[in-house]
């Protein structure tokens, strides 16, 4: 039997409603705040990048690429969870204007 690192030893188990085990690093665990996002996508991968404006500065946090079906269960998942919080706390007041979301 292989013996674990260091780092594989601070991986945190993460509750799934499926009962897999995801292992997580700590830091990950912080999250991240996100007030900006780009959006695109090729043929077979959506590209999803976040990042943190504050003032004149930009911080990028994090890229995810995923298949075409994937994003599109994230989707229905984000929308989902919209409409229960907009149940529970009335609607979420959106405007175009300043947003920081672009898409291509």
């Amino acid at each position: 039997m292989a013996k674990k690192t260091a780092a594989q030893n601070d991986k945190r188990k993460i509750p799934d409603p499926e009962q897999r085990q995801i292992m997580a690093e700590p830091n990950a665990l912080k999250g991240n705040y996100c007030n900006a996002a780009n959006f695109r996508h090729t043929k077979h991968e959506f590209i999803m990048d976040f990042i943190f404006h504050f003032g004149t500065e930009a911080h990028f946090l994090s890229r995810i690429i995923t298949n075409p079906p994937h994003a599109k269960a994230m989707l229905k998942a984000l929308q989902d969870n919209v409409e229960e919080y907009e149940k529970k706390y009335g609607p979420i007041p959106y405007s175009d204007s300043g947003a920081s979301i672009t898409r291509h």
